[in-house]
C-alpha cells in the first residue's frame, strides 16, 4: 500500500517522529472504521454509515469518540429492540455524551435524526410518535 511506502521513506531518511505520529495517525483512523462498523451491525443500520463518516471528517476525534459513543450506547441496547428503538438510543448516548469540551454531540444526534427521517424510520420522543416519510 502507498501509506506502507510512505512509511518507509519517512523511516529510511531519518523522519523517524513524523514517521510514528504517521502510524499512529494510521491506527487511530483503523479503529474509528472498525468502531463505526460495530455500530453499524449493532444498530442494524448500513444508512448510519456515510452519517458517521462525515461526522468524522468534520470534527475531531479527540473529542468526539466514537468509541465513548459505541460504550454509551450498548449501556442502553437490548437485544429484542427494533432499528427505530435502536437509533433513539443511540440519539440518547449523543445527548448524554454533551458537555462543556463536547457541546457538538447534540449535532451528531441531529444528524442520526435526519438520517431516520431520510430512511423512513419511526422514532418516538415522550408520548409522541412521528412517522418519517421523505
Amino acid at each position: 500500500m502507498i501509506q506502507d511506502l510512505v512509511e518507509e521513506q519517512l523511516m529510511k531518511h531519518d523522519y523517524y517522529s513524523q514517521a510514528k505520529a504517521y502510524i499512529l495517525y494510521r491506527q487511530k483512523r483503523m479503529e474509528n472504521r472498525e468502531l463505526m462498523m460495530k455500530l453499524v451491525k449493532d444498530l442494524q443500520e448500513e444508512a448510519i454509515l456515510p452519517v458517521m463518516q462525515k461526522i468524522q471528517k468534520d470534527f475531531s476525534a479527540e473529542v468526539y469518540d466514537f468509541k465513548a459513543l459505541r460504550m454509551k450506547f450498548l449501556s442502553f441496547l437490548k437485544e429484542d429492540m427494533s432499528k427505530d428503538m435502536r437509533l433513539r438510543m443511540l440519539m440518547k448516548a449523543c445527548v448524554e455524551l454533551i458537555s462543556r469540551e463536547a457541546p457538538k454531540w447534540g449535532i451528531y444526534r441531529i444528524s442520526f435524526f435526519i438520517m431516520a427521517a431520510k430512511t423512513r424510520c419511526t422514532c418516538s420522543y415522550g408520548k409522541t410518535r412521528h412517522i418519517f416519510f421523505l
